[in-house]
């Protein structure tokens, strides 16, 4: 809801089960990639972490992604 739109490019999963969800967001006009993992920590809550960065920036989106999870960095 903080965004202009949003569009859901994909969606993943690890067999622990890590989620996670890629998208394209535009906000202020600007166009932004987005990427937001889920797991469920207990059968009452659940761990959410968003990375936003703006088009172009998509190595550093990566280094960033492979050191909180490594084994969920992309889904491509």
């Amino acid at each position: 809801s903080n965004y202009e739109s949003y569009e859901l490019e994909t969606g993943c999963r690890k067999d622990e089960g890590l989620r996670l969800y890629e998208l394209s967001v535009v906000a202020d006009s600007i166009e932004y990639e987005m990427r937001y993992w889920v797991v469920s920590d207990t059968n009452t809550r659940v761990i959410t972490l968003m990375l936003v960065f703006p088009l172009g920036f998509e190595n550093m989106m990566n280094d960033y992604a492979n050191n909180i999870f490594p084994t969920l960095e992309t889904c491509g």
